[in-house]
C-alpha cells in the first residue's frame, strides 16, 4: 500500500480596526485557530482513498449596530461571539482499464455558532456519486447524483428570529454532461442539472458550450447557460428588527409629530420578514470568448457576455404598524418590509487576461474587468434590495502583477 499523511495547524490573532478619519476603535478584534489532518492511500489495486478531518474555532468581538430600543429588548445581549466547526470527509476513486472512472464522496459537517442576536446549530450529511464514461470515441459522458440532509436548531431574539426553531430538510441533485468532439477543430459541451429542494420542488440548470479550435494556438467559444439561486431558509421565514436609515427615520418622525402632536416620545425602527412564496432568482448568461497563444511569450484570453436576471430579491413595503401609548405620551412606529421577487435586471461585461514574458524568468500578468448592471424594478416598485446591487458592484477592475525569478532561491513579485 502507498499512502501519505498531512497535518496542518493555523492560528491568527487580529486586533481591532481603527477608523482612519476619526481614530475611533471598531471593537472587531478576533482570535481564530484551525487544525486538520488528511490521509491519502492506494489499496494495492486501482482504488484510491482519501480521509480528512478539520476543526475550526473562532472567538470575535462583534460591535453590531443595533437600534437602541431593539438592543434593549434582546435578553443577555453580548458582544462576544464564537463558532465551532468540525467535519469529516471520505472519498473513494476507482479508475477502470477502459478509461471510465467513478467516485463516491461523503462528508458530515457540524456547526455551532453563538452570535450577538442568535444561536445556531446545524448538522449536514452529504453523499455524492459521479461516473465518468470516456471509452466512446466522440463522447465523454459525466453523470452524477447528490443527496444532502440538513438538521438545524435556531435560538433567536427580538432582533433576529426564524419562524421554525427546529427544521430538517434535504435536497437531491442529478446532473449529466456530454463533451462531444465532432472533429479536431470543433467540439461542444452539453449539460443539465436538475435539483429538488425543500423550498422548491424542481429547478433546471442547462448549459451549452461550443468550441472552435482552428489550430493549436487559437480557440473561439460561445456558451449559453442558466443558473438559479435557491431561496434560503431565512428568506422564507426570517424576522429582523433594527434601525432605519437616518433620513427615513427623520421623515417618519416629522409625519408623526403632525399626526400625534401630543405624543412626545417616539420609537421608530424597521422590521423585515420572510416570505413563504419567495421564489428562486435566476440568470441566463450568453458568452463569447477568445483565447490565443499569440507567441511563445504572449497569451490573451478575452470574454464578453450578457446576463439576463429574473425574480431578483427585493424588499417590499407593507403597511406600517403604529402603537399608541397615550398615558405615557409615547408611540411606536414599525416600518414593515418583506422579501419579494419584484425586479429584473441585465448586465453587460468584458473580461481580459493577458500574460507576457519579456524574459524567460519574468512574467507580467494583466487583467481587466468591465461590468455594468442595470436593475429594472416592477411597475410601482422602488427596487429596494435589488437596486443596491448596482451600487455595490464596481464597474471597472484592473490588476497588474509581475513575477520575476532572480535565481534559484529568490523571487520578486509585485
Amino acid at each position: 500500500e502507498n499512502g501519505s499523511v498531512r497535518v496542518s495547524a493555523q492560528y491568527r490573532d487580529q486586533d481591532q480596526s481603527i477608523d482612519a478619519a476619526s481614530g475611533s476603535m471598531s471593537d472587531d478584534e478576533y482570535e481564530a485557530r484551525a487544525v486538520g489532518i488528511r490521509t491519502d492511500w492506494d489499496a494495492g489495486g486501482q482504488d484510491r482513498f482519501t480521509l480528512q478531518s478539520d476543526y475550526q474555532n473562532l472567538k470575535k468581538n462583534n460591535d453590531i449596530a443595533l437600534h437602541e430600543d431593539v438592543a434593549a429588548a434582546v435578553p443577555q445581549f453580548e458582544e462576544d461571539i464564537g463558532s465551532d466547526n468540525a467535519n469529516v470527509l471520505f472519498r473513494w476513486q476507482r479508475p477502470f482499464s477502459s478509461g471510465d472512472s467513478q467516485e463516491i464522496q461523503t462528508y458530515v459537517d457540524w456547526t455551532d455558532r453563538n452570535e450577538s442576536t442568535y444561536a445556531y446549530r446545524r448538522t449536514t450529511v452529504d453523499v455524492d456519486y459521479q461516473y465518468n464514461l470516456h471509452q466512446m470515441a466522440e463522447h465523454r459522458l459525466t453523470t452524477g447524483l447528490n443527496y444532502r440532509y440538513i438538521a438545524d436548531h435556531f435560538e433567536g431574539t427580538f432582533a433576529f428570529d426564524l419562524g421554525e426553531p427546529d427544521l430538517e430538510y434535504d435536497q437531491g441533485t442529478f446532473f449529466l454532461q456530454d463533451e462531444i468532439s465532432f472533429s479536431r477543430q470543433f467540439a461542444t459541451i452539453l449539460g443539465v442539472k436538475l435539483e429538488s429542494t425543500a423550498v422548491n420542488e424542481f429547478e433546471y440548470q442547462p448549459t451549452a458550450r461550443f468550441l472552435w479550435t482552428p489550430n493549436d494556438d487559437l480557440t473561439l467559444w460561445t456558451a449559453v447557460s442558466r443558473a438559479i439561486a435557491t431561496p434560503s431558509r431565512a428568506a422564507q421565514g426570517i424576522t429582523v428588527r433594527n434601525g432605519l436609515p437616518a433620513a427615513t427615520e427623520a421623515r417618519i418622525r416629522q409625519l408623526a409629530a403632525i399626526r400625534f402632536p401630543t405624543l412626545v416620545n417616539g420609537t421608530v425602527y424597521g422590521k423585515l420578514t420572510g416570505n413563504e412564496q419567495y421564489d428562486s432568482e435566476s440568470v441566463t448568461a450568453y458568452e463569447i470568448g477568445y483565447r490565443h497563444q499569440i507567441t511563445e511569450r504572449l497569451f490573451v484570453d478575452a470574454t464578453t457576455y450578457y446576463n439576463d436576471y429574473k425574480n431578483l430579491r427585493t424588499f417590499d413595503a407593507r403597511p406600517a404598524t403604529v402603537t399608541l401609548d397615550v398615558p405615557n405620551l409615547a408611540y411606536t412606529y414599525v416600518y414593515n418590509l418583506t422579501y419579494g421577487n419584484k425586479a429584473e435586471a441585465h448586465s453587460t461585461g468584458f473580461e481580459l487576461a493577458a500574460n507576457w514574458a519579456p524574459l524567460q524568468s519574468w512574467q507580467l500578468k494583466l487583467s481587466y474587468t468591465y461590468f455594468n448592471l442595470v436593475v429594472d424594478p416592477d411597475a410601482g416598485h422602488d427596487g429596494l434590495g435589488a437596486q443596491e446591487l448596482s451600487d455595490q458592484s464596481p464597474m471597472h477592475q484592473a490588476l497588474l502583477r509581475s513575477q520575476h525569478e532572480l535565481g534559484e532561491q529568490w523571487e520578486f513579485d509585485w
